[in-house]
């Protein structure tokens, strides 16, 4: 394994930024489908999350970690190993989202902006733990 870098992070957060921007504007669509409760916040995260981990698996194969995409056995595992990374990514964001829109009072603080500011604010910090669960176990470098 190649030693992880400060410069393949920010590799990996520019490419997770550009995702980012399109997971942030599929939630933000998903709050015009229905009344802005805790529960469908939740649920909003949580698909609009799922929507980007397709997106993000090309593009930091691809781009992050240079590797050429192959369909083959070994391909598809990885993908799998991503996905499971994806989905701890996934429960750690949408904790951390409803720990920062309503254990700050975002709501109150950001009225129009809460649920979009706590979903940057965790997706951020779930950015860390990600890359080196990815680097290490699902695009092997």
């Amino acid at each position: 394994m190649k030693h992880l870098s400060l410069h393949q992070f920010g590799g990996y957060f520019m490419v997770g930024g550009f995702v980012g921007v399109v997971t942030v504007i599929t939630r933000e669509l998903l709050a015009l489908l229905a009344r802005d409760t805790a529960v469908y916040y939740l649920i909003s995260v949580m698909l609009a999350y799922a929507f980007g981990i397709g997106l993000s698996y090309t593009l930091h194969k691809k781009i992050t970690f240079n590797t050429v995409l192959a369909e083959n056995e070994e391909s598809h595992f990885n993908f799998y190993r991503f996905t499971l990374v994806a989905l701890t990514g996934l429960m750690l964001t949408g904790l951390f989202a409803m720990l920062f829109r309503y254990g700050l009072y975002l709501d109150r603080w950001l009225p129009h902006y809460a649920g979009m500011s706590a979903f940057i604010m965790a997706s951020i910090s779930t950015s860390i733990i990600t890359y080196l669960l990815n680097a290490k176990f699902s695009i092997r470098l």
